[in-house]
């Protein structure tokens, strides 16, 4: 058996109207009730098979407020009519000012921070100094040094003018070894030359002597001269070096000082300012009270506080599955398929026993012949 096409749509048409009915509890609360009414059906529709289906039905919910939540909400709507008419009549009477601008003229032009009559910002200015000074000690020359030319000719010179007087001692010498009768090559003779030229060596070691000293004193006496040389060239660049800190000290001071006077004159100028924007922004705002205070008024009347409804407790919403017709009747039908094909199967199956038993007999009544 199969179920037309509809009887599914009606499971779930019933199913969906019982569900809405369990939603439609009455509620009673301090403030207030809610309740539902039938009110009737609705038209319905005709199928395709063009058979009218009812249509569902239809609920009214009319909630209604304690006799204390009443009074309030009356008292609230007069109260709004009555602040609408106030406020109409008010609009009347500032719909004129409303018309026109708001007028900022009196207050004249907007304060501005004018910075120009400070001039030009103060700089430090360097160069009425002229060029640093510097310590040059080119003037003085390559430095001293021990010069060893020096010594020698010193040392030559001393020899030189003793020569003379060496060379006298060594002829008498040997004159009076003659007088005396000691030959040349005998060790007399030998001894006396001996110790003539130990003597001579000896004035040379002193020569020698003398010569390093002499080179030392005029080495110490150039060192000393460029000493004081460059003490002086070191002093004098010290005095101008002082000169010029002290008059590089006088132009910071006096560029501080111009500086400070401008960051006097621009306070002064900022707070001016900040004095005539206030006063601006006080001007300002009192234009734009007058303005919105009546605006505001109406709004207040306007947007006047009403009575709050019940609040009620949320409907349980239980869910309703409809019944699966369809899945139902096909189940059916597939089982009294099922039932069928093994009937057919069955007999099918004795057929066939049979047919198998006649033909053995058969071929036993040939064999028999």
């Amino acid at each position: 058996m199969i179920t037309k096409p509809n009887a599914q749509g009606a499971a779930n048409k019933a199913a969906a109207i019982s569900q809405g009915e369990l939603a439609m509890v009455n509620q009673a609360t301090p403030y207030g009730n809610i309740e539902y009414t039938p009110r009737g059906v609705s038209e319905g529709y005709k199928d395709k098979d063009g058979k009218q289906v009812a249509g569902t039905p239809q609920y009214t919910a009319t909630t209604t407020l304690d006799p204390s939540s009443q009074r309030q909400l009356d008292f609230t709507n007069r109260a709004g009519e009555q602040y609408g008419q106030i406020a109409n009549t008010q609009l009347d009477e500032i719909a004129g000012k409303l018309s026109q601008p708001v007028d900022f003229s009196n207050l004249g032009q907007a304060p501005v921070a004018d910075l120009s009559t400070l001039g030009n910002t103060p700089t430090a200015n360097f160069n009425s100094l002229g060029n640093a000074p510097t310590a040059n000690y080119d003037s003085l020359g390559n430095a001293p040094v021990a010069n060893e030319q020096t010594r020698q000719a010193v040392r030559q010179g001393i020899q030189d003018r003793e020569k003379p007087f060496q060379d006298r001692r060594l002829q008498e010498l040997q004159s009076r070894l003659d007088t005396q009768g000691i030959a040349q090559g005998s060790k007399a003779y030998s001894d006396a030359m001996l110790d003539n030229s130990r003597g001579v060596n000896d004035f040379n070691l002193g020569a020698d002597s003398q010569a390093l000293n002499q080179m030392s004193q005029l080495y110490g006496l150039e060192a000393d001269q460029r000493n004081r040389a460059t003490n002086e060239i070191g002093q004098l660049y010290g005095l101008q070096a002082d000169q010029r800190g002290r008059a590089t000290n006088e132009i910071g001071q006096q560029f501080d000082f111009a500086n400070q006077a401008r960051d006097r004159s621009q306070r002064e100028i900022e707070s001016q300012y900040a004095l005539d924007a206030n006063a601006r922004d006080r001007g300002v705002n009192e234009l734009t009270q007058e303005r919105s205070i009546p605006l505001n008024e109406l709004a207040s009347m306007l947007s006047g506080s009403s009575v709050q409804g019940p609040s009620f407790i949320s409907t349980p919403s239980p869910s309703i599955q409809a019944g699966d017709i369809q899945g139902g009747t096909y189940a059916n039908y597939q089982g009294a398929q099922n039932a069928y094909n093994q009937q057919q199967q069955a007999k099918s199956s004795a057929k066939g026993g049979i047919g198998s038993t006649v033909g053995s007999l058969a071929i036993a009544a040939g064999t028999a012949y």
